[in-house]
């Protein structure tokens, strides 16, 4: 491994992508890797971007996996979300918190590893895989099917469009507006995209966001949050994310 863009390397799945980029189903191999090589000196060299879209892959799983188990939803293997990748999933969003940006700031200035890079990729790679797999997916994710229709928000990092992603579901979540504003702030001082704008869809009108939403809601995974969505709701839901972070960039 010699980016740091998303947790697939730990995973048996393979998500499969058309012409334009758009999501159109995910496969599964018979069984997960044996061994996963990651060059951290490699990794410290590569663009930043890549980095921090990996980060924002990770830092959804807490809050993907505990809504698959408040669901009552099933993982990757087919089993209710288990506590052990739950746990690890938590530990993950823990660490980056605490290594994340110190990291990032590492490969931006150094373009070498230090025990902050090593301890995000660990949280990023290992901890992320482990715990969306399985302990499942939720809102997040199914957003990727809607945002890579867009024809600009498809040209994203996987990373990118997740770490939005994950905005709109603790908005969907109906969480306290504090803790979503801290979790915008952080993405933020990643410099990960927190508006649609930022995501290339500054002119997204009503139509583009409910075609979003629309597929969204047919993704696999959507049932795994509560309260449940519909298309109109998610929709709302996206806008509501990005007046915030529209108002954090301000």
């Amino acid at each position: 491994m010699t980016l740091l863009t998303a947790d697939a390397p730990t995973s048996r799945l393979i998500v499969l992508y058309d012409d334009q980029h758009r999501v159109t189903r995910v496969d599964r191999i018979a069984r997960n890797p044996d061994v996963v090589l990651v060059d951290t000196a490699i990794i410290a060299r590569a663009p930043a971007r890549f980095f921090a879209a990996g980060l924002g892959d990770a830092l959804s799983k807490k809050f993907e996996a505990t809504q698959c188990h408040l669901a009552g939803g099933l993982n990757f293997f087919g089993t209710p979300s288990l506590a052990t990748a739950r746990l690890l999933a938590d530990r993950c969003y823990e660490t980056i918190i605490e290594f994340g940006l110190p990291a990032l700031k590492q490969i931006q200035e150094h373009g070498t590893p230090n025990e902050s890079v090593e301890r995000a990729i660990e949280a990023s790679v290992l901890l992320s895989g482990l715990g969306f797999e399985s302990g499942g997916l939720s809102l997040s994710h199914a957003l990727t099917r809607g945002f890579s229709a867009h024809p600009v928000m498809s040209t994203f990092l996987h990373g990118e469009t997740v770490a939005f992603g994950a905005i709109v579901q603790l908005v969907a979540e109906e969480r306290p507006q504090i803790e979503v504003q801290a979790h915008i702030d952080f993405c933020h001082s990643l410099g990960l995209p927190i508006t649609l704008a930022q995501l290339g869809a500054k002119n997204a009108t009503a139509a583009d966001i409910l075609q979003m939403a629309a597929l969204t809601a047919a993704a696999p995974y959507i049932g795994n949050l509560t309260p449940a969505a519909d298309a109109q709701r998610i929709a709302q839901c996206i806008n509501s994310a990005d007046a915030m972070g529209r108002a954090t960039i301000q």
